[in-house]
């Protein structure tokens, strides 16, 4: 009886070592699931700031060509009002010159005028009325 008694107290032993070491092993797994949850919550938090990261480089590129295209656009329109500027302002002073050349023509044609009605109404009033050919 103490040979069995020393064998059962030597298996109750061996089995609470094997049940403490089996909880003590359920406990880590568990500890290990939950990091294993708080790992993949994270990465999927990671993913999704991935994602909207992703999203907002290709609205911000998108943006920088709409940018780029209208820079080009307005800088052609620019070089091209001022080509039309610089034209238009040759064209003004050619005009001005012209016109000033032309008062210069209609002072004479108006001097030339008075001077035919001198004349013409002079000639008349010599030849007492009659107008000759």
């Amino acid at each position: 009886p103490a040979l069995f008694l020393l064998l059962f107290i030597s298996i109750i032993s061996i089995s609470s070592i094997f049940i403490i070491i089996i909880y003590h092993q359920q406990t880590e797994l568990n500890s290990l699931r939950q990091e294993l949850q708080i790992t993949n919550q994270h990465r999927l938090v990671m993913e999704h700031a991935q994602n909207t990261l992703r999203t907002q480089l290709h609205d911000r590129e998108a943006s920088l060509t709409r940018y780029r295209h209208t820079h080009e656009r307005m800088s052609k329109l620019n070089r091209d009002m001022s080509v039309s500027f610089s034209k238009l302002q040759q064209d003004y002073v050619s005009t001005a010159k012209e016109l000033e050349r032309l008062r210069v023509v209609e002072k004479r044609l108006v001097w030339s005028e008075r001077r035919l009605e001198d004349y013409v109404g002079g000639s008349a009033g010599d030849t007492g009325g009659a107008v000759t050919n």
